[in-house]
């Protein structure tokens, strides 16, 4: 019977112990979110996301430093920084400094204008890229491996999304063949420029579409954007190679002078100017510089640059 009696009260022991509340937590170190810990191991800083560890985007580098580990924000670059020992790195995305149509970038680029692919800021070099032929030159075997942009005479804005989505139809074009009656794969030539184009400290500017190359008609005489162009609608000069096609046979380009849009050959060489988008999305509206919170919504440690968050990780969203 004594036993009876131990067993049960071991039983009510056991039942009337309150639940403890499971919160998220990284391990190694454990930590619960929003921790900020530096891995001296990696010279890095990382947060606890609730789950694991993420190191802060620090990929671009700025000058030297001296202490390893500091974190310190930069009131000139309106970003926080830190110290790997050797360089200071710039945390995290900010929206570009030059947000008006014409602004020359701290990184010489130029502001074009929305892009109409996910209405995100867009830039363009300051120069043009010289004559080149949309496909590999040949004047048969052609391919249309991006889908065709409304008709030889449709302009913008077209309804097809290739009429406006200037980055994936350039990822398209490099990794597929321009010539099906030559042996191995040929390259789409202005495509290929654009894409192993890096100017300003960047690599990964594309051919723009139909109606990005349009956006660069519309803004041509927009601050330092004026005398970039050729604006003398003659060809070659004047007409500019998009990204978009109607057929194997033809690709689009448009006069930047006075905006005709229409079809030319693929084989051959007109200009070519290359643009960019930078995706850096704001998380919210903030009043003090430098105060860093954890954005649960977003399960990204954030840093508010006196007007807007911004995340301290991997941006929280890629381009379209």
């Amino acid at each position: 019977m004594r036993c009876c009696y131990l067993w049960l009260l071991i039983t009510l022991i056991i039942v009337c112990i309150p639940e403890r509340t499971a919160y998220a937590a990284c391990i190694n170190p454990f930590h619960s979110a929003g921790t900020i810990e530096y891995f001296s191991a990696d010279q890095i800083f990382k947060f606890c996301d609730g789950t694991s560890w993420v190191s802060f985007d620090g990929t671009e580098t700025l000058s030297n430093c001296p202490v390893s580990g500091t974190l310190d924000y930069d009131s000139t670059l309106n970003a926080f920084k830190y110290c790997d020992g050797v360089n200071w790195k710039k945390v995290g995305c900010t929206a570009s400094s030059c947000s008006t149509i014409g602004d020359i970038c701290p990184d010489g680029s130029i502001y074009a204008g929305l892009s109409p692919d996910g209405s995100v800021p867009m830039f363009t070099t300051p120069a043009d890229g010289g004559l080149m032929t949309w496909n590999n030159g040949n004047h048969n075997g052609w391919t249309n491996p991006v889908a065709s942009c409304g008709t030889e005479t449709s302009g913008s804005p077209g309804i097809e999304a290739s009429c406006w989505t200037g980055k994936s139809n350039t990822e398209i074009l490099i990794t597929t063949d321009s010539d099906a009656n030559t042996s191995g794969v040929q390259p789409h030539i202005a495509a290929r420029y654009c894409a192993d184009l890096i100017a300003s400290g960047k690599n990964d500017w594309y051919l723009p579409a139909q109606d990005e190359l349009n956006i660069l008609h519309i803004n041509r005489n927009q601050g330092a954007l004026a005398g970039t162009f050729n604006l003398s609608n003659t060809e070659p000069d004047g007409f500019y190679w998009s990204s978009s096609t109607t057929s194997g046979v033809s690709g689009k380009y448009q006069r930047l002078g006075s905006g005709y849009q229409n079809i030319r050959p693929k084989q051959l060489a007109l200009k070519v100017r290359c643009v960019r988008k930078d995706c850096c999305p704001a998380l919210g509206t903030c009043a003090t510089a430098g105060q860093i919170d954890y954005r649960s919504s977003n399960s990204v440690l954030a840093f508010c640059n006196g007007s807007h968050w911004f995340s301290m990780g991997p941006p929280t969203m890629s381009c379209p």
